[in-house]
């Protein structure tokens, strides 16, 4: 009898368990490209951030992001690595990250427009929902 109940008893504690999993999440890869399809080579090293639009998921700080590859590509993480973004809309900005060492080569580099860098400016979006594998987001040439 004491057998039974402590293995109902486990059972019960590893199904709560399974239930407060928290945010659901979809891996995405993606690949940034110019207007002319071309990929964004010169973006490695960047990263892309994905908000979401919902004020609530929003606040949570759960946001999606990912560096940008030297093909252009990436690959999104959001509470460990590699496993994606949370499901819904999402405002995307790309962040490039400059050094003192690198104040110079950056200059002759900067080929993004400012806006997309600006959560407020930036005019990206991605919808992620249960079919979504990869996404592609196209960018203007500064």
């Amino acid at each position: 009898m004491f057998v039974t109940r402590t293995v109902i008893a486990a059972a019960l504690a590893a199904a709560l368990v399974g239930c407060a999993e928290g945010p659901k999440t979809r891996q995405i890869q993606g690949q940034v490209v110019w207007a002319d399809g071309t990929p964004a080579a010169e973006l490695a090293g960047a990263v892309v951030v994905l908000t979401p639009t919902d004020p609530a998921a929003s606040r949570s700080g759960a946001n999606g992001s990912g560096p940008i590859e030297a093909d252009g590509s990436f690959r999104l993480s959001t509470f460990k690595p590699g496993d994606g973004a949370l499901f819904g809309e999402h405002k995307a900005v790309i962040v490039q990250t400059i050094t003192a060492e690198d104040k110079q080569a950056a200059a002759r580099k900067r080929v993004l427009p400012a806006r997309y860098s600006l959560h407020d400016g930036s005019d990206l979006r991605v919808t992620v929902g249960p079919d979504t594998d990869k996404v592609m987001l196209t960018l203007e040439r500064k």
